[in-house]
């Protein structure tokens, strides 16, 4: 089974990748899951679309903000403690790091997405670069909001001529979901900081191949063991090795996408082991690395 929570961030991956429109489409053995990706108009704003059977997806986060829209089916998620169902007249709002999971037991379901970056979201709202937008309810019933985001998504992704209209419309109802059902907060102070997670991030990026130790990461914040595992939970919801663990898949993914063998991606991404490599890719994205085309 899977979901629009879980399959948006296999998008995410894919989107770093495609500079421009693409359309991806992926076979198991029982499952197919057909993806259309496109710029938008707007800077931080990507449009996904997405068809999929049934998979299922464990637990993740997002780095970016995600508006989700079922558009054929019904589907589930976990996130902050609660089981929801959501289908069409329904919006899925997700915030950056909210550790969820995704399944559906359908055998189509079709679904749009708007991701959207956190610097995005504060220019569009004018909103100062310290503070959070925080979604009150991961899934709302909306059916005027989503009919508008739903036509805009279609002529976003269409290159609609009347861009002026378009950015009216979205910026004005993009506020009006932030004011009806989100709020803006300072974040929460702790000693790693988000200055200090995007340097850790940076450092897993750049020393992917490498076998990086709790030690290792610490020094880079001058933290103790201890605190950085601590604190690392608690600003992003999962542990520092699962954070690299995905920096590791997304990065995989682009680079099978872009035709290395499964052998050669797994060691250039900190994967010693094949067999390793291919059980963490399924579980992640629900196929092996070979299944992929």
């Amino acid at each position: 089974m899977t979901s629009l929570t879980a399959t948006s961030l296999l998008l995410l991956a894919v989107t770093r990748y495609f500079c421009h429109c693409g359309h991806l489409r992926f076979v198991t053995r029982n499952s197919v899951i057909a993806i259309s990706h496109h710029s938008s108009l707007f800077t931080g704003v990507n449009l996904i679309k997405v068809q999929h059977s049934t998979l299922n997806f464990s637990k993740h986060i997002h780095l970016t903000y995600h508006i989700g829209l079922i558009t054929q089916g019904t589907q589930s998620f976990n996130a902050k403690g609660k089981n929801v169902i959501n289908g069409p007249g329904q919006l899925q709002l997700m915030d950056p790091g909210i550790t969820h999971d995704g399944s559906s037991n359908e055998l189509k379901v079709s679904s749009k997405i708007f991701s959207i970056s956190v610097s995005a979201i504060h220019e569009f709202l004018d909103q100062k670069n310290t503070s959070l937008l925080t979604f009150s309810d991961n899934c709302v019933e909306d059916q005027s909001l989503y009919s508008i985001f739903s036509q805009l998504h279609t002529h976003m992704a269409a290159g609609y001529a009347n861009t002026l209209w378009l950015e009216s419309v979205f910026l004005s109802n993009l506020t009006l979901l932030a004011t009806r059902y989100g709020h803006f907060t300072e974040p929460k102070v702790y000693c790693l900081g988000r200055s200090n997670l995007a340097k850790l991030n940076a450092f897993m990026h750049e020393h992917i191949a490498e076998k990086l130790t709790v030690s290792r990461l610490a020094n880079e914040c001058d933290l103790t063991d201890i605190q950085l595992l601590r604190q690392f939970k608690a600003l992003t919801g999962i542990t520092p090795f699962a954070w690299l663990l995905r920096i590791r898949l997304e990065t995989a993914l682009q680079l099978l996408q872009s035709g290395i063998r499964s052998t050669d991606v797994a060691m250039r991404v900190g994967f010693y082991d094949q067999a390793h490599f291919i059980n963490a890719f399924k579980r992640a994205y629900g196929i092996k690395p070979s299944e992929l085309y």
